[in-house]
């Protein structure tokens, strides 16, 4: 089997007891079922997939407590999800011929909840976060569903949740990289609030949390130039562990000894990394510059053809960020679309690649022959992943969102 072409690496911020942990572990249970059509996904350290195994079991279980949440000493955590593409066709020759074809992987590096409140105290992991951050393509701001549905009924815990929602937005300030507010235990939300209603509230929130201005001023800038540095911003509510949980009388999350769980939208953050990543390439890409840097960026296109074969990292974009064209771009936004938003024409992109694009968009799985073409197939299944969660909650984007070309 050939190695990855690429790893996308995303941080989960979030204060303890968020659910960080725990929609990992609902997310590795769900990846089992293989949802995504042809598509294999699976956890690639054993010892992590066991552990989040264990955790899935016991948040699962309505006769037993809540998992612990993640300590501060047990450093940071990566959980690494790799997709790969399985399809067979029948050849010319009346046989069956299988294949099997990694495209990337998406890690997940999880921190501790008590770094987020008292990252004074804890220097080393400060650090290190700050270097992760700089090499992340995506970020996750956990925010507590049940601290959030406190606020919202006016509980008496507005100081806590808002504290903790500052620091979450604090810690995100000033980065490029596509966000992802996640709102955990959205089942507790049913019979309460609509996710409009959610969604304005998080926006009306007082000032000092810089929620609604760290929105702002991202939408502000995709405006103002059409295009920007500055990655997508989303609202996604999850739910894990619904069924075998629910709000009591004394406003406590409280296990349902005869609850069935259930889960909302789990597949979804995975597959909007994907998406919004590639996104966020095609505004760098494409962003208003000098003349040089167009020309460096149409000399990269051209070279797609190579780059296609070997993984080869290409410099691209006036932040001159290293990207594997192939691996994180062409396998979500094919490679025609690049060609257009570049103004390169299509023949400079190669015959191969749109060959398989071809392909793989007239017979779907059983069109997949090669990486390409599996990396093509890939972006189809996650783009309608999305497309349905988009339709469900079209107001899930908080940032302005550019016309295309």
């Amino acid at each position: 089997m050939q190695e990855d072409r690429a790893t996308l690496r995303i941080i989960a911020l979030g204060v303890p007891g968020a659910g960080k942990t725990t929609y990992l572990a609902a997310l590795h249970h769900e990846v089992k079922s293989d949802p995504f059509p042809g598509v294999a996904v699976a956890l690639a350290q054993v010892a992590k997939a066991a552990e989040l195994d264990r955790i899935h079991r016991q948040a699962a279980d309505p006769s037993q407590g809540w998992p612990a949440a993640t300590r501060t000493g047990e450093g940071l955590r990566e959980f690494t999800f790799r997709l790969v593409v399985e399809a067979s066709r029948v050849s010319w020759r009346n046989r069956v011929v299988s294949s099997s074809h990694p495209v990337l992987s998406v890690t997940y590096l999880d921190y501790a909840g008590e770094f987020i409140p008292d990252a004074d105290l804890y220097e080393e992991e400060a650090v290190e976060f700050d270097e992760r951050l700089s090499g992340a393509h995506a970020l996750l701001g956990i925010i507590d569903g049940h601290q959030l549905l406190m606020y919202m009924l006016r509980c008496g815990q507005d100081e806590v949740f808002l504290a903790n929602l500052a620091r979450i937005v604090g810690r995100l300030k000033g980065v490029a990289q596509p966000v992802h507010f996640l709102v955990t235990k959205w089942d507790l939300f049913d019979g309460h609030f609509t996710f409009a209603e959610v969604r304005e509230a998080l926006l009306a929130t007082p000032a000092e949390t810089g929620f609604a201005r760290f929105v702002a001023n991202r939408s502000g800038r995709r405006k103002l130039f059409g295009r920007t540095l500055l990655g997508r911003v989303r609202l996604i509510p999850v739910s894990g562990y619904g069924g075998v949980a629910f709000l009591g009388g004394d406003m406590t999350v409280q296990r349902d000894p005869g609850g069935r769980r259930t889960q909302q939208n789990v597949l979804v953050p995975l597959a909007a990394a994907v998406t919004d990543v590639a996104d966020h390439f095609i505004q760098i890409a494409t962003v208003p510059r000098d003349p040089q840097e167009i020309e460096a960026d149409r000399q990269a296109a051209v070279e797609f053809g190579k780059a296609a074969q070997s993984a080869t990292e290409l410099k691209v974009g006036p932040s001159g960020a290293n990207v594997v064209v192939f691996a994180i771009l062409t396998a979500v936004l094919a490679v025609p679309k690049l060609g257009r938003l570049l103004i390169v024409p299509g023949m400079a992109l190669g015959r191969s690649a749109r060959r398989h694009y071809r392909r793989v968009r007239a017979r779907r799985l059983a069109g997949v022959r090669t990486v390409e073409g599996a990396a093509f197939y890939l972006a189809g299944v996650l783009e309608s992943e999305m497309d349905a969660f988009d339709t469900r909650f079209p107001d899930s984007k908080l940032t302005y969102e550019p016309p295309r070309r």
